[in-house]
């Protein structure tokens, strides 16, 4: 299991973003098991920052988004009869304005930490 803080959650079929949130994600597809609200350090927690998304698709053709509305159409967030989601990560984006910053990187995570060397 991974445990993953950031500053925003968005949950396919909500219409409102959850703000400063934590994820458990389970597997090589990173399939969600449970989301809190992120209201102390708690250990083995990784904070990512930017934005997650709790999302039906497991794929997504985008490489290089240009808006939240994109992403948010392309992991068909509309969609709240999913019973699975999985998570992905935009890290480059203003938390507040949800404007995707240059050099924004967008993927889907998994159960394994993230190697930034």
């Amino acid at each position: 299991m991974r445990r993953i803080a950031a500053c925003k959650l968005f949950i396919a079929g909500k219409d409102e973003p959850l703000g400063r949130h934590i994820v458990e994600i389970v597997g090589e597809e990173g399939r969600m098991v449970n989301h809190f609200p992120l209201g102390e350090e708690l250990p083995m927690t990784e904070w990512l920052g930017g934005v997650l998304l709790a999302s039906p698709c497991c794929e997504c053709d985008i490489t290089h988004p240009q808006s939240i509305g994109e992403v948010m159409t392309a992991l068909d967030m509309n969609n709240g009869d999913a019973r699975c989601h999985y998570v992905w990560h935009l890290s480059r984006i203003n938390s507040e304005t949800l404007e995707i910053l240059p050099d924004c990187i967008f993927q889907r995570l998994d159960d394994e930490e993230e190697d930034f060397f």
